[in-house]
């Protein structure tokens, strides 16, 4: 992990899982969480996972790993929330490094390289980077440093959407061929899809 880190990725865990009937974070044979953090680890300076307030199984994950951990709330881990818990980390921690900070969620482990590496190559201070295929935006969302104060404000199921509405003068969409930015795991059936194409 870089001392001083330039781009780093917030990966979003602090969820219930309500549609999956199940914590989906540990689901299959390498846990659904650590397949997508082990992609992300290879493009950004460090990973910042948010995680539920008491959750030890998911920091025993990481005991081995570089990411640093952040508790969110025990009475709100809402999307904008886990988004402000992390964000007010990296601003208190690496406000003085940072270029770029990406929204990433646990459940989307199949964003390919190309897609992290096209997101990152575009991250500038003031600017907002969306991913797009066939004209559907997708994830990671890379925020240039100068929007962390914005971030770290955030509340509510909507995650960073009202940051991305007030900017769109500063907005870059980079098209993608990967439908993996579109694809997250909600059910158990979308588990096994994604199993099967493993």
């Amino acid at each position: 992990m870089a001392h001083f880190p330039r781009h780093i990725g917030l990966l979003l865990a602090a969820g219930w899982s309500t549609r999956f009937n199940g914590d989906k974070r540990l689901a299959g044979a390498t846990p659904l969480l650590m397949q997508t953090y082990a992609v992300m680890k290879e493009h950004f300076d460090l990973v910042v996972v948010v995680h539920r307030h008491h959750d030890e199984m998911i920091k025993s994950l990481f005991i081995d790993q570089e990411a640093e951990l952040v508790a969110a709330p025990n009475d709100d881990i809402s999307l904008g929330t886990s988004i402000s818990v992390g964000s007010q980390y990296v601003n208190h921690k690496y406000c003085d490094s940072c270029l770029s900070i990406s929204v990433c969620l646990a459940d989307m482990p199949n964003i390919k390289d190309d897609s992290y590496r096209s997101i990152l190559s575009m991250a500038q201070q003031n600017k907002v980077v969306r991913p797009n295929v066939n004209g559907c935006f997708g994830h990671p969302v890379c925020f240039g440093s100068s929007y962390l104060n914005a971030l770290c404000l955030l509340t509510g199921e909507k995650g960073a959407s009202s940051v991305i509405k007030k900017n769109r003068s500063n907005l870059m969409t980079v098209e993608v061929d990967d439908i993996g930015i579109l694809f997250d795991i909600d059910t158990p059936e979308d588990l096994q899809e994604w199993q099967r194409t493993e």
